[in-house]
């Protein structure tokens, strides 16, 4: 057996100890996502309607957006005019800048030094005063922002859902998982109030990847092929140090939840299971397996493969072994919109701050 337990959630409206919002604030808390295809921000307020209601949280997405740090940084003219950018559209009111693992592969690759970093930091401070504070969230970090979002936007649908509708009543953790890197959080001893947060690389997106090399026209199907086989192999190393056999009910989000959940795109070749469902962890190894076959090139030869396919087959291809090595076949699955790392990263904020 596996020694995860699963975590009962307090009811709708309950106290959720790290993702708890104390006090109605007017003031934002605008937190920047510096990602790796640019930086944007989302500014936060929350207002508690009555003493007997849960406290709503209002959440606003910038218009605009930014140049991603990691490109920001390679000369001082491009950094000066992303500070400049958030010193001229950020809302009065904290700012928390964050990083996450676009930013740590190219700590990683040594595209990006330390020193940088911490110039950024204290150019950041210069410009928009002691409110502002940047922070390159670990993977770790970033697991456990993503799943006080992720217990969150629970608490919210479970309160709102319909009679009808068929909610799990115990969480037992959360697989998400965007261009870069995959998170998981499973409720072990600490439950849903300290999880046992995981995280690990998956390089999809990354310089030189088989995406890339894709969206430029210069991936044939044999190099897919030969590449597919060898992202196989690397999830046997990045999955070493995650637990198996987990079972419960599971919140997917974020890459992960799009990539099962939506309908298909120009862009996204997805499995349209369908959002806020139950699905079994079956049930999304037979799609994915359908799918994948469906994307592969029928021949092995110099012939371009597009972008979205190729996408899809080394985005399917990790999110299988996921599905494959670490859970049980009891355990079930639904995915969620609306969680992200900068709403846990708001909400852990605040409970700090309080």
């Amino acid at each position: 057996r596996s020694k995860y337990k699963v975590a009962n959630l307090p009811a709708a409206g309950g106290q959720f100890p790290r993702a708890q919002l104390r006090k109605s604030s007017p003031m934002p808390i605008s937190v920047v996502d510096c990602g790796s295809g640019a930086t944007r921000a989302v500014s936060f307020s929350h207002q508690a309607e009555s003493q007997d209601q849960a406290e709503t949280l209002s959440a606003q997405k910038s218009s605009w957006r930014g140049e991603p740090l990691a490109l920001a940084l390679c000369n001082e003219q491009q950094t000066g005019n992303l500070i400049g950018l958030l010193e001229e559209k950020l809302p009065a009111g904290l700012v928390l800048v964050g990083a996450t693992a676009g930013v740590r592969d190219a700590v990683k690759r040594g595209d990006l030094l330390q020193a940088q970093l911490e110039d950024f930091a204290s150019q950041l401070q210069d410009r928009l005063g002691r409110r502002a504070s940047f922070n390159l969230l670990s993977g770790e970090a970033e697991a456990r922002a993503e799943w006080a979002s992720t217990v969150h936007t629970f608490k919210m649908k479970t309160a709102h859902a319909a009679a009808s509708q068929e909610w799990p009543t115990e969480l037992a953790g959360m697989l998400s998982g965007g261009g870069m890197s995959c998170q998981l959080a499973v409720c072990g001893e600490g439950g849903i109030d300290d999880p046992d947060c995981f995280s690990f690389d998956n390089r999809v997106l990354a310089p030189g990847g088989l995406a890339e090399r894709a969206g430029a026209g210069m991936l044939t199907a044999t190099e897919l092929n030969e590449g597919l086989r060898s992202v196989e192999e690397a999830m046997v190393d990045r999955m070493a140090g995650l637990p198996r056999r987990l079972r419960g009910s599971f919140a997917i989000v974020e890459w992960v939840a799009l990539f099962i959940a939506s309908d298909p795109t120009e862009r996204d070749r997805t499995l349209a299971l369908g959002y806020e469902q139950r699905l079994s962890r079956q049930q999304i190894i037979q799609a994915l397996d359908r799918h994948l076959q469906s994307l592969r090139p029928g021949v092995n030869d110099g012939t371009p493969v597009p972008h979205p396919d190729v996408v899809a087959l080394v985005y399917g291809s990790i999110i299988r072994a996921l599905f494959q090595e670490i859970f049980d076949d009891t355990a079930d699955f639904f995915c969620l919109k609306g969680v992200s790392w900068a709403t846990g990263h708001y909400l852990l904020s605040r409970h700090m701050l309080a």
